[in-house]
């Protein structure tokens, strides 16, 4: 008996104590509810200080914005996959859109339990909120349906990168060949090592000069050639489609939001209806292809801060701004997957142009070179005028270790000199003269940069450029001072004189020039040039070795004529001459 009456006991200690725990809990579910304006059980206080909103309009507004901004990062994430030569690129798109999947399905789960959006209607008898509705589920219905896409890329890909098992992220050992155990983790956000063996680190070789093929670095050596990849045509429709259901998603959502909602004071009178201000929520998304551009323009082009600093300066004429990079930023690393169809950085980022045809005259130094010049009679294929042609001179340099070099290709070959720090004197202040108080200058250098005169022979002009590209050109006194390449340091002035030629390919590539075009012979060989004395200046070093520069053209020499061009030109033979029918 003594048992059942400890339990009889317990019952009737334990009844207050559940009572008042009840009514704990409601209090609290009050409370709750009060502070919580978005909850999904509506509140029955009169007296809540919080005014009632619409819970499922807020928390769909979120949510939707959410997988919006998933599927936009998705479809740029995809585009870049299929067209690019990395394996791991396309296994994590693959697992993203089955991320995405789980995500669109608890969206559904969620905020239509029971009832669907009516997809299937005319867009006019749809809310704004079935419509995002519709293009989410439409778009999470065409991701699906590229994985077998991706599955393909990823077979084809398999002979350019190794698609093998990852580790784990948290890492473990595998072994390597050779059976060596290396530690590794696992992850695709790094690309697949390349198949193709390691590739040395040589400057590209230049054009071929005048028919003549050039002396490589290693003999027999030919360098690997990337891969040229493009997006399938119907992976490239499905995007657009998608594209398309974004945009209109992100219009419908922007209605949604468009509608103010109500929120009251926090403390106010609950009978003070004057105290709830309309809020307006915000839609914004973020494109990831404006943020690469964005942040590739910030690793290798000149930043807008800097165009404004130096905005006076950039206001006189013939004077500019560019970014010197390195050559391995300009040139492709054939080491890295890539594809050749995909610009390079050099390529995106060309050297700045220093003379536009539509640019005001140049201060003309052709009285600098006084008898220097050829005779008129003896110029037999004149230079075409700049205007009437598409070839516009550049500041074609790049950083080849801690010196600052000219990159020369086909005729083009130039010399410079550091002059060191000008105390007092701007760039915009140098005259094209080069006046003793304005440069640091040797005079024989000073008359060496204003009376060079360029050969109007190919041979010659060709035996000049060998000279100075190994820095063997000058009088007896200047060989080591001249020179295409000098140490790069921020604050010093650089004196450059370029030559540069638009030669046609019949001189550059030994291209045969036709019986047609032969009767024509002075327009074929034609070859616009400019000969011009620059001077630039580093501003500033970047992080990853490139430099900010200021430029000026000083002004030009006359540009020579050749009279032997025809002499190095391969004519091909006349149907009639061949004897072939």
């Amino acid at each position: 008996m003594r048992p059942l009456t400890w339990l009889l006991a317990g019952c009737a200690f334990l009844a207050p104590l559940a009572s008042t725990i009840s009514l704990a809990e409601t209090t609290s579910g009050q409370s709750l509810q009060a502070q919580a304006p978005f909850s999904n059980s509506p509140s029955t206080s009169s007296d809540s200080p919080f005014p009632r909103t619409n819970p499922t309009g807020e928390s769909f507004f979120l949510d939707a914005k959410a997988l919006i901004q998933d599927q936009i990062n998705m479809a740029s994430r995809l585009d870049s996959a299929m067209s690019g030569p990395d394996p791991n690129a396309v296994r994590a798109v693959d697992g993203q859109i089955v991320i995405h999947s789980g995500k669109v399905d608890r969206f559904m789960a969620l905020h239509y339990p029971v009832v669907k959006p009516r997809c299937g209607d005319a867009v006019a008898n749809r809310t704004s909120q079935d419509a995002v509705t519709c293009d989410l589920l439409a778009n999470n219905d065409a991701f699906q349906g590229l994985q077998a896409k991706l599955f393909a890329r990823l077979n084809m890909l398999s002979g350019i990168a190794p698609v093998e098992p990852l580790p784990l992220v948290s890492g473990e050992n595998t072994v390597e060949q050779g059976g060596i155990p290396v530690f590794k983790k696992g992850a695709l956000n790094r690309p697949a090592p390349s198949r193709v063996s390691t590739v040395p680190d040589l400057p590209q070789p230049n054009d071929p000069l005048l028919g003549r093929p050039m002396k490589s670095a290693i003999g027999d050596y030919e360098p690997p050639i990337p891969p040229a990849i493009t997006a399938p045509p119907e992976v490239v429709t499905a995007l657009e489609a998608i594209q398309a259901r974004l945009s209109s998603a992100k219009r419908n959502l922007s209605r949604q939001a468009a509608a103010p909602q109500t929120v009251a004071s926090v403390g106010a009178d609950a009978s003070n209806r004057s105290n709830r201000t309309p809020r307006t929520r915000a839609v914004g998304f973020t494109n990831p292809a404006i943020q690469v551009a964005r942040a590739d323009a910030n690793a290798y082009d000149v930043y807008p801060g800097e165009r404004i600093q130096y905005q006076e300066f950039l206001q006189e004429p013939h004077t500019g701004i560019t970014r010197v990079l390195t050559r391995q930023q300009r040139d492709r690393d054939l080491n890295q997957l890539q594809n050749r169809l995909q610009p390079s950085v050099g390529e995106r980022y060309p050297y700045a142009i220093l003379v536009e045809p539509s640019d005001p005259p140049l201060p003309d130094l052709t009285a600098a070179l006084r008898d220097r010049l050829a005779p008129v009679d003896t110029q037999r294929f004149p230079f075409v005028p700049l205007s009437q042609t598409s070839f516009a001179p550049q500041l074609a340099m790049q950083l080849e270790g801690d010196n600052i070099q000219l990159k020369h290709e086909g005729l083009d070959y130039g010399f410079m000199v550091d002059m060191g720090q000008l105390n007092g004197v701007e760039l915009n202040e140098i005259s094209a003269g080069l006046e003793a108080d304005e440069v640091n200058l040797r005079p024989d250098m000073r008359e060496f940069f204003l009376n060079y005169r360029v050969p109007n022979k190919l041979e010659q002009l060709m035996l000049d450029r060998r000279r100075f590209l190994s820095a063997k050109a000058g009088p007896s006194n200047l060989p080591t001072l001249l020179s295409p390449q000098a140490p790069m340091q921020v604050g010093h002035t650089y004196l450059l004189r370029t030559v540069q030629f638009d030669a046609p390919e019949a001189l550059t590539h030994g291209k045969p020039v036709t019986p047609a075009q032969r009767r024509s012979l002075d327009e074929t060989l034609a070859m616009p040039g400019k000969d011009l004395l620059v001077v630039f200046q580093p501003v500033a070093e970047r992080h990853n070795g490139s430099y900010t520069v200021l430029w000026r053209v000083l002004g030009e020499f006359p540009t020579p004529e050749m009279t032997d061009a025809a002499d190095y030109a391969t004519f091909e033979k006349s149907s009639i001459v061949s004897g072939s029918r």
